[in-house]
């Protein structure tokens, strides 16, 4: 969470000295509703899936390539995770990620200070914390996510994907959806062809300036 605070001054400061280029910079916060494909080499690792809710919360900077396009990244505070059952046992990770988006954004009228945008591109992100929870015979146990690669970690922490957006604009607010796909394998045993990989649906409100 420090290095988030930290990350997320430098990031205010450079859209603030930057604004003369920058067409918008503001906040944004919304729903996380994650998964995560799990697999080994003999197929799905779990028997059911739920969706795992979240949020994510950050700034956000818009730098424009032309009337219509822009070129959108930001900060945020971004959690993930699975919620699974297999052989009758449940498990629960709530990860967090620091992440920079870098999309492109297009933009068009659709009404009086009304606009409709559409945005797709890569996303970066580490991992920073999150906990983990496990549940057999009726007996719970939790964890913090040991971030890394060697024998004693839980997930890997650098994650990248692809994200594809729609939204509207109404004034300086925007209310969006987007998609993320994970492209990273964050499995950390990759011993039996194991991957794992993020999925997120984001609902967002954004306030720009």
């Amino acid at each position: 969470m420090k290095n988030f605070l930290k990350l997320l001054i430098v990031f205010l400061m450079f859209t603030v000295t930057s604004n003369s280029i920058a067409q918008t910079f503001g906040i944004k916060a919304g729903l996380n509703l994650s998964s995560m494909t799990l697999k080994d080499n003999q197929g799905s690792l779990y028997s059911s899936n739920e969706t795992n809710p979240g949020f994510h919360v950050g700034v956000i900077a818009d730098f424009p390539l032309s009337n219509q396009l822009a070129f959108e990244t930001g900060l945020l505070l971004s959690s993930k995770g699975i919620k699974a059952t297999s052989s009758g046992e449940t498990a629960q990770v709530n990860s967090l990620y620091l992440e920079v988006p870098l999309n492109l954004k297009t933009t068009f009228d659709i009404g009086d200070k009304t606009k409709m945008y559409a945005t797709f591109g890569p996303y970066l992100g580490y991992g920073v914390g999150g906990k983990s929870k496990y549940t057999s015979n009726s007996v719970t146990t939790s964890s913090d996510i040991n971030w890394g690669s060697g024998d004693n970690s839980d997930l890997k922490p650098f994650d990248f994907g692809l994200s594809l957006g729609l939204g509207v604009e109404i004034n300086k607010l925007q209310v969006g959806v987007s998609y993320g796909l994970g492209l990273s394998n964050i499995a950390v045993n990759n011993q039996d062809g194991t991957t794992a990989k993020n999925k997120v649906i984001g609902i967002s409100l954004g306030l720009t300036f």
